[in-house]
């Protein structure tokens, strides 16, 4: 590990949405051991941590239709027992907890400082939006309409 350039480890939303927010996934898992074993110090912005829960309430809402078209469609599976949790009305409103928990549980196994944004310095970070400066990029830009948390 001494060949690291730097400790420092930003972690953005896209990377938890590939993997399906899938918190216990090999690459979270390899980020928490190697946090906690101070290879590395891992960082989010206030933004990213926002917009992760946010991702994933969406997630869950775009399920429930389908998981409510399934329960009445396959009727048959809420005998077996490990369906039966789906057929529980309240089952999907749990689902949003329990994902909180489990991102909560990564942050705290890796060690994750979640960045204010409060005095950060706009004029920079835009300036170096439009001018497609590191770590912003034409295909970047695209898809950052508030680069505002990539300053740190």
């Amino acid at each position: 590990m001494s060949k690291l350039i730097t400790r420092n480890v930003f972690i953005d939303t896209c990377i938890f949405h590939g993997k399906v927010y899938g918190f216990d996934h090999y690459v979270f898992n390899k980020i928490a051991d190697l946090a906690s074993n101070d290879y590395i110090s891992v960082f989010l912005t206030k933004i990213t941590y926002l917009e992760i829960l946010s991702k994933i309430e969406e997630e869950i809402e775009k399920a429930r239709p389908l998981l409510n078209d399934f329960r009445k469609e396959v009727k048959i599976l809420q005998n077996i027992p490990q369906y039966q949790a789906v057929y529980n009305k309240k089952f999907t409103d749990s689902v949003f907890e329990t994902m909180k928990r489990q991102f909560s549980n990564f942050l705290e196994k890796a060690q994750v400082s979640i960045l204010p944004i409060e005095d950060v310095d706009s004029k920079e970070i835009i300036a170096r939006y439009f001018e497609r400066k590191a770590p912003f990029s034409k295909k970047k830009r695209l898809n950052s309409p508030m680069p505002l948390h990539w300053q740190h």
